[in-house]
C-alpha cells in the first residue's frame, strides 16, 4: 500500500536534498558568510549532517505512517485469510514481527542516500550540477549492482525494495523466507552503514581542506 514506491521516492528526494546541503551555500555564497561566524568547519558540517539525516527519518516515517493509514482503510483481508472459517492462516504476532521487520531492513538505507548526496555536494560549486552528478551515480549504481546477479546485495538502495517483497509475499500467503547473508550476516545494515561511514569521512575531509577564501 504505498510503502515500496514511497521508500523509493524518498531515496531520489533524499539524494537530491544531500546534494544541495554544501552546493547550495557555495552556490548562493553564503558559505563565506557562515565561515565567518564564531563556528568551525566541523561544527557546520555536523549541523549539516544531522539536517539529512533528521530529513531521513522524517521522511521514512511518514511514509510509513501513510502507508499504514492507507492499507487500515483500503486493505482486504486476502489470502492470509480462510474464507470458509474466516480465520487467519498466519498468526497477528508473526505478522506484526515480519513487518517491523522490513521497515527495519528499511531504514538504514534509506539514511544512506542522504549521505551519498552530502559526498557529492561537497565537491560541487552548483547545485545543479552536484544534483545532476548525485542522481547519475545513484541510477548507476543502482541499475550496474542490479546487471550483477546477486549484485544488488552490495548497494544500500537494494534493502527497502527488498524488505516490503518478502512482507508483500508474506502478506498474500505464500512463503517467505528472509535472504540469510541479508538477514543473519546483517548486510541490510552493514552495507548501508559502511556507506554511510565513508561518505561521512570522505565529505568531512573534501569540506574541511576546501579552498574557501572568505
Amino acid at each position: 500500500y504505498g510503502a515500496n514506491f514511497g521508500l523509493k521516492m524518498s531515496s531520489f528526494i533524499l539524494v537530491i536534498f544531500g546534494s544541495m546541503l554544501f552546493a547550495g551555500e557555495f552556490d548562493r555564497g553564503t558559505i563565506k558568510i557562515l565561515l565567518t561566524r564564531p563556528i568551525t568547519r566541523t561544527d557546520l558540517f555536523i549541523a549539516k549532517g544531522l539536517t539529512g539525516l533528521i530529513l531521513a527519518v522524517i521522511l521514512f516515517s511518514v511514509v510509513m505512517m501513510l502507508s499504514f493509514g492507507f492499507g487500515c482503510m483500503k486493505g482486504d483481508l486476502g489470502p492470509v485469510w480462510d474464507a470458509s472459517e474466516y480465520g487467519s492462516n498466519k498468526s497477528y504476532d508473526d505478522i506484526v514481527s515480519i513487518a517491523v521487520k522490513a521497515a527495519a531492513i528499511s531504514l538504514p538505507g534509506i539514511i544512506a542516500a542522504v549521505f551519498l548526496g552530502i559526498v557529492v555536494s561537497t565537491l560541487a560549486d552548483t547545485s545543479g550540477f552536484a544534483v545532476a552528478i548525485a542522481l547519475t551515480l545513484f541510477v548507476g549504481l543502482d541499475l550496474g549492482t542490479g546487471l550483477v546477479q546477486d549484485g544488488a546485495r552490495f548497494f544500500f538502495n537494494h534493502y527497502p525494495a527488498y524488505a516490503f517483497k518478502v512482507l508483500q509475499s508474506f502478506a498474500s500467503g505464500t512463503s517467505a523466507t528472509w535472504d540469510e547473508a541479508i538477514d543473519k550476516r546483517g548486510l541490510y545494515w552493514t552495507i548501508p552503514g559502511s556507506t554511510i561511514g565513508l561518505s561521512t569521512i570522505l565529505a568531512y575531509v573534501m569540506f574541511r581542506f576546501r579552498n574557501i577564501l572568505v
